[in-house]
């Protein structure tokens, strides 16, 4: 009993801890995820506000750029604690790179004008830039994905585990509680029949 006991509770805490960790997997994709789309969505907040700022003039148009800036620096940090951090690096290169090429255009505007800025924006690749950006976050998005996916059934497959463990340790504790017992009553039967064996060995022959 004491053997089925100890297994059982060893089983079931390594399957547990691996559910767990397939658990906090699926939680790290998570952050991987709303973070990767906090950071697209900041920078295609500030490439609409510099567009806007292009047609007119307006340097109010230009305060979803610095809140877009804002958002986007806690979400590396984020990044960092569930992706390696040259992946992390890479990205807020990238990102960087696109916030200055936003930056060239509001002084071109600023100094020369709209036609300089609109033709900045048409001649320097901007959507090109912007377009190889958006896969790169969708490459990481869907790595994790894909991670993700593997980890539920992974966690799916270990809780599965762990009640199959659950049930057999019952079943063995039965069958052992079943052979205890039987092998109690056994005894106590040969117990009760020695006292008659050792009398009939201690009688006289009647002959």
């Amino acid at each position: 009993m004491a053997t089925i006991v100890a297994l059982g509770g060893y089983l079931s805490f390594h399957y547990h801890a691996l559910s767990q960790q397939s658990r906090d997997g699926v939680d790290s994709a998570y952050v991987v995820l709303d973070n990767v789309n906090r950071v697209l969505i900041a920078v295609e907040d500030a490439e609409v506000a510099v567009r806007d700022y292009v047609i007119t003039g307006d340097e109010r148009d230009l305060l979803p750029l610095q809140r877009a800036t804002a958002r986007a620096a806690p979400s590396y940090e984020q990044l960092r604690h569930v992706l390696p951090a040259g992946s992390v690096d890479e990205l807020e290169r990238s990102v960087s790179a696109e916030f200055g090429k936003l930056a060239e255009t509001i002084e071109l505007r600023r100094s020369l004008g709209f036609d300089a800025a609109r033709n900045a924006i048409a001649q320097g690749g901007a959507r090109e830039a912007m377009e190889r950006l958006r896969q790169q976050m969708a490459a990481i998005a869907s790595a994790e994905r894909e991670l993700m996916v593997r980890r539920q059934h992974a966690a799916r497959l270990h809780e599965r585990t762990i009640l199959r463990v659950g049930i057999i340790m019952v079943a063995l504790s039965i069958v052992a509680r079943l052979l205890i017992a039987w092998s109690v009553a056994r005894l106590r039967r040969l117990h009760a029949s020695s006292p008659a064996i050792d009398a009939a060995a201690g009688s006289p022959d009647p002959r």
